[in-house]
């Protein structure tokens, strides 16, 4: 668990996209790559992650609750 980004380690989904190269008077530019990151990665905002969030069990009352939940006191 990652208690700083309150999701599973790797789990965030970062999109690659292939910006394909222009045709100019001098010759071809070439293909570049554009990674857009997740939005809670890119910004350091745990709201904000597209992971997998992590779970923790609340053995008082026997049920799971997200981790994300009892940092913000919304529990």
């Amino acid at each position: 668990m990652d208690g700083i980004k309150c999701v599973i380690p790797m789990s965030c989904k970062h999109v690659n996209r292939v910006i394909p190269g222009e045709i100019t008077m001098f010759g071809v530019t070439p293909d570049t790559v554009k990674k857009d990151e997740c939005e809670g990665c890119k910004f350091n905002c745990p709201t904000k992650h597209n992971g997998i969030y992590v779970k923790v069990m609340d053995w008082k009352f026997n049920k799971p609750l997200e981790f994300f939940t009892l940092l913000s006191g919304n529990n």
